[in-house]
């Protein structure tokens, strides 16, 4: 059986042709689906506000054409501002993700994310991934990730696949060693952090 892999989502950010504080942030995952939040940014003081219940909606291709029809797309940093680009990790120090999940997680919390992935890894075996920035904070989250943590954890989500005592060692493994493989890109995109990645 061939594994599908994971295309990349892009996000494209709109905004209405008559009232330019209406904007749009759409999301491609490159299968041709296509999920929209709508919300209100105006510039002048740096205030967002969602419209709705604030989440990601899948539209149909012609409903969305439609719509786009009244809205012009947000060319660069200077047109938008700044803080309306997406950035790596801006929502949150740690990001959970896994295939079975079309949101991604995140969370500056240690705990709650190593709690997320093992309640992903119960949905979703050996396809669920904690990631960040930086090796200190990849060093952080195996600090948390102590014995008892992990073996409460175990407990509550027993079909999560890895085994008890190889998490233990492997997250005071890289305590020790600093995260030495841990890959910090310039461009702030981070890296999984060991042992709480996909497969």
């Amino acid at each position: 059986m061939k594994r599908m892999i994971r295309s990349e989502t892009t996000v494209k950010t709109y905004r209405n042709k008559r009232n330019p504080n209406k904007r749009l942030e759409v999301h491609e995952d490159g299968y041709g689906h296509r999920t929209v939040k709508q919300y209100m940014h105006w510039d002048e003081n740096d205030v967002t506000n969602p419209t709705g219940d604030g989440n990601l909606h899948r539209w149909r291709k012609d409903s969305l054409d439609e719509l786009l029809e009244d809205y012009e797309p947000v060319e660069s940093a200077s047109d938008e501002g700044d803080d309306d680009l997406w950035k790596p990790f801006s929502q949150g120090t740690y990001c959970v993700s896994s295939d079975a999940e079309i949101r991604l997680f995140y969370t500056d919390d240690p705990k709650a994310a190593i709690r997320e992935w093992f309640r992903l890894e119960e949905k979703d075996p050996m396809n669920v991934a904690i990631s960040c920035q930086t090796a200190a904070q990849a060093v952080k989250l195996c600090k948390v990730a102590t014995p008892e943590l992990l073996t409460k954890l175990a407990e509550k989500y027993p079909r999560c696949p890895y085994k008890l005592d190889w998490l233990i060692y492997e997250a005071q493994k890289k305590v020790a060693d600093g995260q030495k493989y841990f890959y910090e890109d310039k461009y702030g995109y981070g890296d999984t952090i060991h042992p709480f990645g996909v497969g």
